[in-house]
């Protein structure tokens, strides 16, 4: 099975079209988001619709979590200063979006072969606003203790590119398709990586 998998679309509609479009010339299988798809973009009902339109699995992400219980925001790593984006964007997409947000998952387990599965997450399997420790072999070997015969992780929630391989798994994070952060080390195997103009999205929608 080919799985196309993308994360972290932020209410970018732009990009997201530019990575569809992408993985429909792939011709996956399967379409898996790893999560946060509306806050923090100008058009997070257009993402939304679109999304809901598709045959695409979506995880439950830190800044979805924060859509669905505000008043704790900060519990799913989102700091003060964004709040009002919280607030914005539940003005935007209305009932119709919380109530599709809350058919997300935590985690995605997906039979590639006969030798390989795919445990997918947002931020670690248990907790969508913590990191997946790569480098912790306790942490790797709890996980693949409780999801066994997964050999192939994939993440997001850094919105950092990696592919890193070991002799008992491979971790996939796709980085952010619609909010890239820059600086840091990244890993650019066999990963694309969307481009697109946010300045020819904007338009009067009073984002804070």
């Amino acid at each position: 099975m080919r799985v196309g998998i993308f994360s972290d679309v932020h209410g970018n509609l732009q990009a997201l079209e530019a990575t569809l479009s992408s993985l429909e010339h792939r011709r996956v299988d399967q379409l898996l988001c790893l999560g946060d798809i509306a806050t923090l973009g100008l058009q997070p009902r257009e993402v939304i619709n679109r999304l809901e339109k598709m045959d695409c699995k979506i995880l439950l992400g830190n800044h979805e979590s924060a859509l669905l219980f505000p008043e704790k925001h900060e519990q799913f790593g989102i700091p003060k200063f964004l709040f009002p984006t919280i607030q914005w964007c539940l003005d935007q997409i209305g009932d119709f979006g919380l109530n599709f947000i809350k058919t997300f998952a935590m985690t995605e387990k997906i039979i590639l072969n006969e030798f390989y599965s795919l445990l997918a997450f947002h931020g670690t399997p248990t907790s969508n606003f913590e990191i997946f420790d790569l480098y912790n072999d306790d942490s790797i070997s709890e996980t693949q203790m409780f999801f066994p015969n997964t050999n192939v992780f994939a993440g997001g929630h850094t919105h950092m590119q990696i592919l890193q391989r070991s002799k008992t798994f491979t971790f996939i994070n796709p980085g952010s398709a619609g909010s890239v952060f820059s600086g840091g080390p990244r890993w650019l195997v066999k990963i694309s990586r969307m481009i697109s103009d946010n300045h020819a999205a904007s338009s009067a929608t009073g984002f804070p």
